[in-house]
Parts: C-alpha cells; structure tokens; sequence
C-alpha cells in the first residue's frame, strides 16, 4: 500500500523513496500506457525535488531544469506537461506554445493574480501550494485528455486533408484528358 509517512526503520524522505523505487508499489497494476513526460521548471530546489519525487513514484518520467536550460530541453525532447512556478512559468509561456506542451504553473495565495494572468495568457491551469495529490493526478489527467483530443481532431483533419488533395489531383487530372472522339 502506498504511503507517504516514514516508517519507523527508516530515517530520511531519500530513504523511503529508494525503498519505494527498489521494491515497487505494492497493489499497482503496471502502466499499459507510456509514461507522462514532464518537465519541472522550479527555482525552490527542495520544492522542485519533492514533486519530481511524487511524480516519478506516480509513474511519470520527470527531468528537472532551471529556467535557463529548460527551452533547450523543450526542443530536444516531448513533453506531456511542464510544471513551473509562476515567475518561470511566466517567462517560459511564449515558447511553450511553439512546442505544443501544457503548462502548469504552481503558486502561493501571495501570487495567485500573476498566475490567473498565466491562464489568460495560455497557460493550461495553476494549482495553488500547498498540493493536494489526488488534484495534480487530475490536472494532469485533463491534460492527456486534450491532448487526445487534440490529436485525434488533428489527424482527422490531415485525412481529410489527404482526400480532399486526391479528390483535386482527380479533378485537374479529369480536365486535361480530352473527351473521346476529339482530337
């Protein structure tokens, strides 16, 4: 069962996550799915470093970067989801959206407008600290689920796309034949 106290024999969050690691999460079925891919962007290191922990024991392929170095990551690899905090998630939105990736912005109440501004700017949602579990599987879960969407829509437009190309390519290619008996 998966718990989020320490036990009595062990010492340190570090060691209650490489037991969790080592042994498996008793009870979970293993993901049919590919794992979701997030990238967190968070300058409180421990903060940043917690939830890449909770994440990775949730099943997620998480990489961690500062603000810096995270465009070239976006580039280089696809994500599912990007996880910042709001100054960082602020300078990254206009990037973000050339790569096509949801983005999470995780705030205190002292910043909750400049996040809502986020929102109005494209940002997928924010999540206000402190986190609740059950709410970041949501909000990711919303995330996968529109990028379903998404995807289907658009690989629907593209076969529509391609029989709308034929359909054309027949046409002009009606037109340039002659009728029978001209010459």
């Amino acid at each position: 069962m998966r718990g989020w106290g320490l036990l009595a024999n062990q010492r340190t969050w570090s060691d209650f996550v490489r037991r969790e690691m080592e042994q498996g999460l008793e009870g979970d079925a293993p993901h049919a799915d590919p794992p979701v891919r997030s990238l967190l962007v968070f300058d409180d290191h421990l903060f940043g470093h917690a939830l890449s922990q909770f994440l990775r024991l949730d099943g997620c392929c998480v990489d961690t970067a500062p603000e810096t170095d995270a465009t070239k990551l976006l580039v280089a690899t696809r994500y599912h989801v990007v996880l910042a905090d709001v100054e960082n998630g602020l300078k990254l939105l206009r990037r973000i959206r050339l790569v096509n990736v949801a983005l999470l912005l995780i705030t205190d109440y002292s910043m909750i407008q400049r996040a809502h501004k986020g929102v109005q700017l494209g940002a997928f949602a924010y999540l206000i600290k402190p986190i609740i579990d059950d709410e970041l599987r949501q909000v990711i879960q919303r995330v996968l689920q529109q990028q379903t969407r998404s995807l289907e829509s658009s690989s629907g437009r593209q076969i529509c796309g391609e029989y709308k190309d034929r359909w054309r390519s027949r046409l002009q290619s009606s037109r340039r034949r002659k009728p029978p008996g001209t010459v």
